[in-house]
């Protein structure tokens, strides 16, 4: 949301995503404490809202440290980045 505001994109794709994420809160209860949990984006993008904000919306899988694959929509604010993440986006 913070890069399309800054370059003023008004809708973008993400075209990729991987990194380590510590734990994993979904929006449907989901709660995954091992660290560190790897992530990858299967889909989503970047909207300009009609009230000038932006939203993400993001689709990701990821596997804990047990080796047990799991895949959701993100909760907002509540998975901190561990090392990294390499995020593409394409403007739309």
């Amino acid at each position: 949301e913070d890069l399309c505001r800054q370059h003023q994109v008004q809708e973008a794709r993400i075209a990729g995503l991987i990194g380590s994420i510590v734990g994993a809160r979904f929006e449907d209860g989901l709660a995954i404490d091992s660290v560190p949990t790897e992530i990858l984006g299967l889909g989503g993008g970047v909207r300009r809202q009609a009230d000038g904000g932006y939203q993400v919306d993001l689709d990701l899988g990821l596997i804990d440290t047990n080796g047990t694959i799991h895949r959701g929509r993100p909760r907002r604010s509540e998975n901190p980045v561990l090392i990294c993440v390499e995020l593409f986006l394409e403007r739309c």
